[in-house]
């Protein structure tokens, strides 16, 4: 898979959703919910997949896309990418391999609005 990405993003945290074709994203799985009480009552969930020469790309563009206060995980055997507004880290896929970059990322989510308990960093179990 190393040639290769898989990534989720919530397709409301766009800023502009006419811009995913353009960002080299192929929607593998979609997943639709519904929450009355939320802000954003309906809810897109993407399970995409991009080539791994077009992650730096893909996740630089992206990256000018999100909305404050959400981001999207890119991962393969290599790495992780986590994508926020104006911000991509670069992480090992253990945390105890760089545990001052995950906490850089969380301190850099946290002041974009990201909720803690959505900073793990973990690819969704399926």
């Amino acid at each position: 898979m190393s040639d290769r990405y898989r990534g989720v993003l919530q397709l409301e945290s766009l800023n502009n959703t006419e811009v995913f074709p353009y960002l080299n994203l192929r929607p593998i799985k979609t997943r639709r919910g519904y929450n009355p009480e939320a802000d954003a009552k309906h809810r897109i969930v993407l399970i995409v997949d991009t080539p791994a020469d077009d992650i730096q790309s893909t996740t630089e563009r992206l990256s000018k896309e999100l909305r404050p206060g959400w981001h999207a995980l890119f991962w393969n055997d290599a790495g992780k990418h986590v994508v926020f507004r104006g911000k991509v880290f670069e992480l090992p896929l253990k945390e105890e391999d760089a545990p001052e970059k995950y906490a850089e990322a969380r301190r850099h989510g946290t002041a974009d609005g990201v909720q803690v308990q959505y900073l793990g960093f973990q690819p969704p179990v399926h």
